[in-house]
């Protein structure tokens, strides 16, 4: 009785040493993503605000409503994007499903008006192909040599595109 039980036992441990000795699964390769491949893309946005101005004797309300398109796509390091519009463009670091959008400062003439803007982006958060942010605005206005000062706000929602 002790000899089967001993060959039995001896028999069920070559079994598992030859089943984990010949796996033959080798694992899957993994494969590193980067986490800017959700951003990357063409999108379509509409933009929504206004900055006012104050000259002392004259006060300016400038909407800032505006729509088109930008790109987003790769550069430099693993977690950096640059969205680029028509003219302009803003760096931005990429953070789970957020852009941490750096500050940017523009310039623009709307009706004689010299102005530039600076743009104190918050996070723009991606939600499936949505892409929205707000941002305060800090401008300076200079019309005829009177200055004026003032901020506001403005909000972005794009739309990634999907070309088939």
């Amino acid at each position: 009785m002790k000899t089967k039980f001993t060959d039995l036992l001896v028999v069920a441990i070559a079994m598992f040493a030859f089943a984990a000795c010949n796996n033959n699964t080798d694992p899957e390769p993994v494969v590193p993503t980067d986490p800017r491949d959700a951003f990357v893309g063409t999108y379509d946005y509409e933009s929504t605000g206004a900055l006012d101005l104050d000259g002392g004797i004259v006060k300016l309300n400038i909407p800032l409503n505006d729509e088109g398109t930008f790109i987003i796509s790769k550069v430099g390091d693993k977690e950096q994007v640059m969205i680029k519009g028509d003219s302009d463009s803003i760096n931005a670091t990429v953070s789970g499903n957020q852009l941490i959008l750096e500050l940017g400062t523009y310039h623009q003439t709307i009706s004689s008006i010299d102005l530039q803007f600076t743009f104190k982006d918050k996070k723009a958060t991606l939600e499936a192909d949505t892409l929205t942010w707000e941002s305060d605005i800090y401008g300076i206005g200079t019309y005829h040599g009177i200055s004026a000062d003032g901020d506001g706000h403005v909000y972005v929602t794009a739309i990634k595109q999907h070309f088939d």
